[in-house]
């Protein structure tokens, strides 16, 4: 940077005189603390929830790229290190754009076929520039920092205890602000140190940065885009959303009826419906299994199915694999989570693109009512439809809907139908029971344990006096047939009276529902 000012020499001063030492220092201690920050949400946080989505890569992958992004940027910026001081600043406006804007495509590219490119270029781009950013900050203050001694001032216990807690603050709001606006809130924090450079360059040197004034428009334009995201970023993520769901949300989407959410955490990807786990990548395959494979036991010669539910393509999966099937009718409130779940690679990859089989046929329309007067004749009916909350859901849970069902069965047909909790809410699973037998229907109740929501309760039901199935007809990675034999074993505290049955003007079900 060339030999410093007068003022600037490191002469005698007297106790009231200013120490000229400070700006510099605590630009470079807090620069380098919001580096960190950034590269930690970027490189570590981001990829390590998002790099969840496509089993085709290593889970390590977005990861080890991040890194490698801030170790060339590193070496790359050699290139510059002869006029640090004139690039930093652009610089620093480059890596707050491409933070700014790293968790909004990573969170959209869920939803779309190209994930997988994504979630490498982010963490590898964002990377590159703060590695830089990080190396030429050190090129335009070191020559200062070693002639004014501030790297003893910075070595202070008191200063370093100072960054540490800033860094631990800024590193632990991030979880309660959410992917989208805590790299907003690192972005502008970016674009700001750019704008405060050039005033510590000025006081320095004597004279403005050579490109000072598209700085300042630079990190002006950045600052109002990172706060213009951070308020629309409550359209596409409340914060309502944020505090219901314990693990952090990584997407997002509403379609015409139905609120669709992802999460990530210890156990993978989740997928949410309305507020209703619908899938896990640890042990969603039980559900799935339990709710299909026991009546397809009892009918293997089953040809037409008809499927009740949100149309996600799981319950499909598990009923394709029967190689008999030849029309499955999949009846869905809202055909929006089945075009969603086509489109997001990862969503269709884990349902083994049963969507795209032509075997299936999709009718959108309200359960209830697509029932209403119509007679068929389905060798199994499948219900899958959401736990009954609130009215909305409880009528699918009352004697009239199941009265409409038993009219869909061909003769010796087989209804199964999810149930709930039958330890949690065993009153309510009861209930269901009583309910089906009161509309002329035989109840066989049983139940699955799925670490991630409890003792799930099913229920299969026919005309007739249903036996415990004993030989799988197909598959599966959790049944076998002397698993399949224990489901219909329920513990004795599970156990319950049921009560009257529910219908439509009395829902005793989501009372008793609520009442856990």
């Amino acid at each position: 940077m060339g030999a410093l000012p007068e003022a600037y020499r490191p002469l005698p001063r007297s106790p009231g005189e200013p120490r000229i030492w400070r700006p510099p220092l605590y630009f470079g201690a807090l620069l380098s603390t919001a580096l960190l920050a950034s590269a930690h949400e970027v490189c570590v946080r981001q990829t390590l929830a998002f790099g969840q989505g496509d089993p085709q890569l290593p889970s390590g992958a977005g990861l080890g790229l991040g890194l490698a992004g801030l170790f060339l940027g590193a070496v790359a910026s050699s290139c510059w290190r002869r006029r640090p001081e004139a690039w930093l600043a652009p610089l620093l406006l480059f890596s707050s754009l491409f933070v700014m804007l790293s968790s909004s495509v990573l969170f959209m590219s869920l939803g779309g076929q190209e994930q997988r490119a994504w979630r490498l270029a982010v963490p590898g781009l964002c990377g590159l520039l703060l590695g830089a950013s990080a190396r030429l900050a050190r090129g335009a203050l070191g020559n200062l920092w070693q002639r004014l001694s501030l790297f003893n001032e910075l070595l202070s216990p008191l200063r370093l205890f100072a960054l540490l807690g800033l860094f631990v603050a800024v590193v632990g709001a991030a979880p309660f602000l959410g992917f989208l606006r805590s790299a907003y809130l690192a972005g502008v924090l970016l674009s700001l140190f750019a704008l405060w450079y050039g005033s510590v360059y000025r006081f320095l040197e004597g004279r403005p940065l050579p490109s000072a004034r598209a700085v300042q428009y630079g990190s002006a334009l950045l600052c109002l885009l990172g706060a213009t995201l951070f308020v629309f970023s409550e359209r596409w993520l409340s914060r309502e959303q944020l505090g219901y769901f314990q693990n952090p949300v990584v997407f997002a989407h509403q379609t015409r009826r139905s609120e669709v959410v992802v999460t990530t955490g210890p156990a993978g990807l989740q997928l949410f419906v309305n507020r209703s786990l619908r899938a896990g990548d640890l042990d969603s395959h039980r559900y799935f299994e339990a709710l299909v494979h026991p009546a397809f036991a009892l009918r293997p010669d089953a040809r037409r199915i008809l499927i009740l539910g949100p149309g996600d393509g799981y319950v499909e999966r598990e009923v394709l694999r029967h190689s008999r099937v030849e029309q499955v009718d999949v009846v869905s409130e809202d055909l929006g989570v089945s075009r969603l779940v086509r489109k997001a690679r990862w969503l269709d990859e884990r349902t083994g693109r049963a969507l795209s089989s032509p075997k299936l046929n999709f009718i959108e329309a309200e359960p209830l009512v697509w029932l209403d007067g119509r007679r068929s004749d389905y060798e199994i009916v499948l219900v899958d439809l959401n736990d009954p909350t609130e009215p909305r859901w409880g009528k699918n849970f009352t004697r009239y809907f199941y009265r409409q069902l038993r009219g869909q069965l061909a003769p010796g047909g087989v209804l199964a139908v999810q149930a709930g909790d039958v330890f949690e809410t065993a009153h309510a699973f009861a209930n269901v029971v009583t309910t089906i037998r009161s509309a002329g229907l035989e109840p066989l109740p049983y139940r699955a344990a799925i670490p991630s929501i409890g003792d799930w309760g099913f229920v299969l039901a026919s005309e007739a006096r249903l036996p415990e199935p004993a030989t799988l007809a197909s598959g599966t990675r959790f049944l076998t047939n002397r698993a399949l034999l224990s489901l219909f074993s329920i513990p004795k505290d599970s156990r319950a009276p049921g009560g009257p049955p529910s219908t439509l003007f009395d829902q005793r079900v989501v009372e008793l529902w609520n009442e856990r």
